[in-house]
């Protein structure tokens, strides 16, 4: 048990009136996942590269997955605004084989639970997208 840390996740949704006084629009959630290992990773990939699979393969049973796209570098000519590097990335994500595309748009992933593969694709073909994946298990 010594090996074993606590990853704390906190999701709290709020709603920002015009008065600038945010309210909750649900209960705060928080949930401690137990783990021994955790892996970090970093993967390049444009549209050319289709699906790219995210290495698991350094924690065997996963509890917890974050993907956070970014871009790689500028496309002033991006429609219908420029891409800076280093803004978030939306991507597309699919889990265990299933032929069904998650859409991350807002370049950040989270999931819970038994995963066996991960792969992400991007529409973006200009410049290469970097995913940071941090994984628990």
């Amino acid at each position: 048990m010594a090996n074993q840390r606590i990853l704390r996740i906190k999701t709290n949704i709020t709603d920002r009136a015009s008065n600038i006084q945010e309210s909750s629009v649900i209960p705060p959630v928080e949930k401690d996942i137990v783990y021994s290992l955790f892996a970090k990773d970093i993967t390049r990939f444009n549209s050319g590269d289709n699906l790219v699979t995210i290495p698991l393969s350094t924690v065997q049973t996963i509890k917890f997955v974050r993907l956070e796209a970014r871009y790689t570098q500028d496309d002033p000519s991006a429609t219908p605004s420029p891409v800076v590097a280093g803004d978030l990335a939306p991507f597309k994500v699919r889990l265990n084989g299933v032929v069904f595309d998650m859409d991350a748009n807002g370049g950040i992933f989270e999931f819970h639970g038994t995963i066996n593969q991960l792969q992400v694709s991007t529409a973006y073909a200009f410049a290469q997208t970097e995913i940071i994946s941090v994984i628990a298990g």
